[in-house]
């Protein structure tokens, strides 16, 4: 059974619209959100999954941040971070602040993510 309820945070609308997509494809009810101060203001008590990038310009958190804050919220949530910035150096620091059940790299298979995430 597909995630019902699942948010989507990514900066770059290209990325954000692929996803949006695949997710309309697969039949996947998912929101989408441009930054995690955004993100917070949509999660709902009926979200499943939570997929992030890591890296927000404009704001004042990154995507393990943004984890972190919704582990707070519900410790139930799926929480993915989904990021091209493996060779960053803040990058192990994000990911173990967020305590992601998963982490993908970009460009990933969006629909093999997807099938991934509802096993776990």
């Amino acid at each position: 059974m597909p995630p019902s309820n699942s948010l989507y945070v990514e900066k770059d609308p290209p990325i954000r619209e692929a996803f949006e997509m695949a997710a309309k494809y697969l039949d996947i009810n998912v929101v989408v959100a441009q930054s995690p101060e955004e993100a917070l203001g949509l999660l709902q008590t009926d979200t499943h999954v939570v997929i992030t990038g890591l890296l927000f310009y404009d704001s004042k958190m990154d995507g393990g941040q943004l984890l972190a804050a919704i582990k707070e919220r519900n410790s139930k949530v799926i929480r993915v971070i989904c990021s091209d910035l493996e060779d960053d150096p803040n990058y192990s620091t994000s990911i173990a602040a967020g305590e992601p059940h998963g982490t993908y790299r970009k460009p990933c298979d969006i629909a093999q993510m997807i099938e991934q995430i509802k096993g776990m």
